[in-house]
């Protein structure tokens, strides 16, 4: 093979003793063809696609993925209106054979968040019905748990905050009014509702109260366990008194000493049930 006149003795000592009988060079005609061919396969091997190893992450799989659509949009194209294709691609993706084979509970369940059963089996069925692969799943099933925990969590402490304004309004007649209620859940419902009575919301608690009141009405007396106003009980007795010219309160010069002691005490206990609403 004749040696290109370019490739003089002092370019061939000057490279590595490999490439000095390199095909590539002796068929080169001239340098200008020699910076041609650099320059092209330098731009072939930018464009080109280099398959991940089986050591590569899912990283890796994504961005070749991404470049293969990029160069040949045609490829990986699937015919949306073939059901069989598109399961196809998806089963590539994680898609199970059955629903039985996710794995939808999650590592780490929020606060009070019970997971069940019966409802994942739900979720198995419809998920592999719209061909969900098991990855995503899984991932949808822990964001739904988490809004449960959200949504758990708040009805709480909207059910603790109106406890805490009732207890605030029923005051030191909280007790008694409370064991009322529970006499007169356990009179209308029978004994598992009173049980149950300290598990449910505020609302409940201020029917059975009515309801106790009621029974109370109708001669059927309910064992308070001693009298106590709430505070709006209190004060509107207090507010009695204090419209009324006519009571003892306000016609004292004939009292006996004792009498004035019994009605400024009735007054003064009147006016701290009443206050205990306002600072509860």
């Amino acid at each position: 093979m004749t040696t290109p006149e370019w490739l003089t003795e002092d370019i061939a000592e000057a490279l590595p003793e490999d490439y000095r009988d390199s095909d590539v060079l002796r068929n080169t005609k001239d340098v200008p063809s020699l910076a041609k061919q650099l320059v092209d396969s330098q731009k072939a091997l930018g464009s080109s696609l280099r398959i991940p190893s089986k050591d590569a992450g899912s990283e890796d799989w994504d961005k070749f993925y991404s470049r293969v659509s990029e160069k040949v949009p045609g490829l990986m194209k699937v015919d949306t209106e073939d059901e069989t294709a598109v399961r196809g691609v998806l089963k590539q993706l994680g898609l199970p054979e059955k629903p039985e084979d996710y794995t939808l509970k999650p590592d780490t369940l929020p606060d009070g968040v019970e997971w069940s059963d019966e409802i994942e089996g739900q979720w198995r069925e419809k998920l592999h019905e719209i061909g969900v692969p098991a990855p995503m799943a899984k991932k949808i099933m822990a964001t739904y748990a988490e809004r449960i925990g959200e949504q758990a969590k708040a009805a709480q402490t909207a059910q603790q905050e109106k406890y805490d304004a009732l207890k605030k309004e029923w005051g030191e007649a909280f007790d008694e009014k409370a064991r009322a209620a529970k006499k007169a859940a356990e009179h209308y419902a029978g004994e598992d509702l009173a049980k149950a009575m300290d598990q449910l919301p505020a609302g409940v608690w201020v029917a059975m109260a009515k309801a106790a009141d009621a029974l109370e009405e109708k001669g059927n007396p309910i064992n308070r366990g001693g009298p106590k106003m709430t505070p709006s009980e209190a004060q509107s007795r207090l507010d009695e008194i204090m419209n009324n010219f006519s009571h003892p309160y306000w016609n004292r010069e004939s009292m006996t000493k004792a009498e004035k002691q019994r009605v400024d005490d009735e007054v003064l206990e009147l006016q701290r049930l009443a206050e205990a609403g306002e600072n509860g």
